[in-house]
């Protein structure tokens, strides 16, 4: 898979979470949805080491990306 199909896959809100999770620094497989982390695995976007769950630099980019949709969807619906 290449950086941009990574960057640019659609992601499930659930996939979303878990991404979002992994970067706030929950780690530990057992507090992650299994089948989630399976597929962000496959994009390329987590990686397993040490029996935890981290970001790779696509996730990472990814994830930034994610928090910043959010801030903008926040400051578009405020008041």
């Amino acid at each position: 898979m290449t950086r941009h199909q990574a960057l640019n896959a659609a992601l499930s809100p659930r996939e979303e979470s878990a991404l979002r999770r992994v970067q706030a620094g929950i780690s530990m497989p057992n507090f992650l949805p299994a089948g989630e982390v399976e597929r962000l695995k496959k994009l390329q976007l987590v990686e397993e080491r040490d029996g935890r769950i981290h970001l790779t630099p696509e996730g990472s980019t990814r994830a930034e990306a994610l928090a910043g949709a959010v801030n903008r969807r926040a400051v578009v619906t405020a008041p």
